[in-house]
């Protein structure tokens, strides 16, 4: 076959097909948290790119020294067009604008996902918390909704 045959061929075949922006990593910074939620490197595709995540630091009534509360960081994840399923050991990163009390247990929950996931525990260093994740999907057009809090052992 000759090379003009076989470029018309290929562009034949991928005419209409829009390249995919899909990443296998989203990220939200808010009031001075970095949040980052990564697939697995083993995972095939990405997450869409039109999924979003957002996050928000906890209001007064929500953290300490509030008597009882104990959230360190609230975050939301949503597709309006389809389902995003994030693989067992996707990870989730979060910066935070200050130090962590080493003494404190950091759990992670995220509810209206398919399943209900945690709480997961985490680890923190310095000012970051890790979080291992196990599968989950966040169904189509619902705003899932994940909290970290931070309780004393």
């Amino acid at each position: 076959m000759k090379a003009a045959s076989i470029l018309a061929l290929t562009m034949a075949l991928t005419a209409g097909v829009a390249p995919s922006s899909d990443t296998g990593t989203i990220s939200a910074s808010q009031d001075g948290y970095l949040a980052t939620l990564s697939l697995p490197a083993h995972t095939a595709g990405g997450i869409p790119a039109d999924t979003l995540l957002r996050g928000r630091a906890p209001n007064a009534a929500e953290k300490p020294p509030t008597p009882g509360a104990d959230a360190v960081y609230f975050f939301t994840i949503e597709n309006e067009s389809r389902a995003v399923p994030f693989g067992a050991g996707s990870q989730l990163d979060v910066r935070c604008p200050f130090g962590l009390d080493p003494s404190l247990r950091y759990t992670l929950t995220i509810a209206r996902g398919d399943p209900y996931v945690g709480p997961v525990a985490g680890t923190a260093g310095g000012n970051v918390l890790h979080f291992t994740l196990p599968a989950f999907t966040v169904p189509p057009g619902t705003e899932v909704q994940g909290e970290i809090d931070g309780y004393s052992p």
